[in-house]
């Protein structure tokens, strides 16, 4: 192959993987709100009627924590059948063992929805097949060898390193023991890694 063509094919495939990136193609739906070697947390946001273009989420598992109330929305993926995700309720939670997902996303909800997606750093592999739902009302802890999914009100102390989500402020920090708690008070998301 000669060198013109190698150079196109590696600019063509850097302009690919680029157009893939959720932050860089779709801006106003996903922001990132934090990242260090454990997590990596993101805002999304969808309003009716919003189309979005071929993107990439990586294999990591992902903890959805659900904002505020969201309608339907349809996923067309790239590596298996279209699906979809039925409306969701301010303050569910949900936990997906991770794939590599390339999509394009269609909003179905008549009124806008945010949610946070929490990547774990952790292997896919580690985790059975499957998906952990929990509704708003749902006070029931996961646990699992690699982390800790659970709420509390109050008075609740994350007891490894954790993401802290916080329902009154809509927002999540990073927290390690021995800091003081990011939220004061209120209804609390704990997502603690082992």
């Amino acid at each position: 192959m000669s060198r013109f063509w190698r150079n196109s094919f590696g600019l063509l495939t850097a302009c690919v993987l680029v157009a893939q990136n959720p932050y860089e193609i779709a801006p106003k739906n996903y922001q990132m709100e934090f990242e260090n070697p454990y997590v990596r947390v993101s805002r999304a946001r969808f309003w009716p009627g919003d189309k979005l273009p071929v993107h990439e989420h990586p294999a990591f598992p992902t903890v959805y924590v659900y904002l505020t109330d969201g309608g339907p929305i349809m996923f067309w993926h790239k590596e298996f059948d279209p699906n979809g995700r039925p409306a969701v309720k301010a303050g569910a939670i949900r936990f997906h063992r991770g794939s590599k997902e390339t999509h394009e996303v269609e909003y179905l909800g008549d009124t806008p929805s945010e949610f946070l997606r929490v990547e774990l750093k952790l292997d896919p592999k580690e985790f059975a097949r499957g998906e952990i739902r929990r509704k708003p009302d749902d006070f029931n802890p996961w646990d699992h060898s690699r982390m800790r999914l659970s709420r509390c009100t109050d008075s609740c102390s994350p007891e490894f390193r954790a993401v802290v989500v916080s329902f009154d402020e809509k927002a999540a920090r990073w927290w390690e023991p021995g800091q003081k708690l990011p939220f004061d008070s209120g209804h609390r998301f704990l997502i603690e890694l082992k």
